[in-house]
Order: structure tokens, then C-alpha cells, then sequence
């Protein structure tokens, strides 16, 4: 199977083929997160990252399908994040525009002003962090702690 999940991740990043990115991340919800080490490391993520991206653009223009976008995508990059230490770098600086990591204030209660008003990737999701939906305000919430590596099973920092 997971020679079949490649051919369908690692097609071009082009819109007739979104959607079928987008299912077979639904399916990847399956697979447990070490099988994705079989996986070509890089590409996988950019795959996942470019999927991340659509969901969170469709989420912003239809807020009502929110959950359904992009709670599939972030379980699975929060499960690969957990278990895979170096993916947790790669998305973060995928998420996270550079002059925010950049920052040295990195205050636990606010969120920085560059994400509040900012069109990244990071600033879309921190929208969801407050969520009336529990199951999409968990995801977003979760995958943030795990890329930045709140829980500090790893030596890297914010600003990695």
C-alpha cells in the first residue's frame, strides 16, 4: 500500500489533481505514523504541507467545512510529528513565516502580532485554535504543540 499512497501523494502539485491528494491523506488517518518512514521523508511532507495548504485555503473561504478540511490532514501530520522528531522542523518552518521564528519574545499566552493579521500558512490555523467545533480546535491546537515541540522530547527550540 504504501507504494500505491506515493504515486498518488507525489503526483504534480496542480488542482485536477488536489482532490485526490486530499482523499488519500483521509486514508493515510490508517496507516500507523512509523509506516511513514517507509515513505520518502521529503517529499511526503511537502506532499502533506501542499495538502495542508488547500484544506486551509478552503477552510477560509468556507468556514462551515473547516473541520472536515483540515482535520484529517493535521491528524496525520501531528501523528507523523510524534513519532518522526526531524519532521517536527520541517513543519515548522513550513507553517511558520521566518520573521516569526525569528522573534525572541515567545510568549506562552499570545500569540505574536505578525500571525494575527498575516496570511501564512500559521496564521490561518490560529484562527481554528478557539473553535466552536472541539475536534478541530484539538488538531490545531495539538499539532502546534507538537511542532514546536512543546513537550520537549527533542533538544530543538522554536527558532530552529
Amino acid at each position: 500500500m504504501t507504494i500505491n499512497f506515493q504515486k498518488l501523494l507525489f503526483l504534480p502539485n496542480l488542482p485536477k489533481y488536489d482532490q485526490v491528494k486530499v482523499q488519500t491523506v483521509t486514508a493515510l488517518i490508517n496507516v500507523p505514523a512509523r509506516c511513514t518512514e517507509l515513505f520518502d521523508p521529503e517529499r511526503t511532507l511537502a506532499s502533506l504541507i501542499y495538502v495542508l495548504n488547500i484544506q486551509a485555503d478552503a477552510a477560509t473561504v468556507n468556514e462551515e467545512i473547516a473541520s472536515e478540511a483540515l482535520t484529517p490532514v493535521l491528524l496525520v501530520l501531528t501523528s507523523i510529528a510524534q513519532a518522526i522528531p526531524r519532521a517536527r522542523g520541517i513543519l515548522k518552518h513550513a507553517v511558520f513565516p521566518e520573521d516569526v521564528l525569528r522573534l525572541k519574545n515567545k510568549s506562552a499566552v499570545e500569540a505574536p502580532k505578525e500571525l494575527e493579521n498575516g496570511n501564512s500558512l500559521a496564521s490561518k490555523l490560529l484562527n481554528y485554535m478557539t473553535s466552536f467545533n472541539p475536534a478541530l480546535k484539538h488538531y490545531v491546537n495539538n499539532f502546534f504543540y507538537i511542532i514546536l515541540d512543546e513537550d520537549g522530547k527533542s533538544q530543538s527550540s522554536v527558532t530552529e
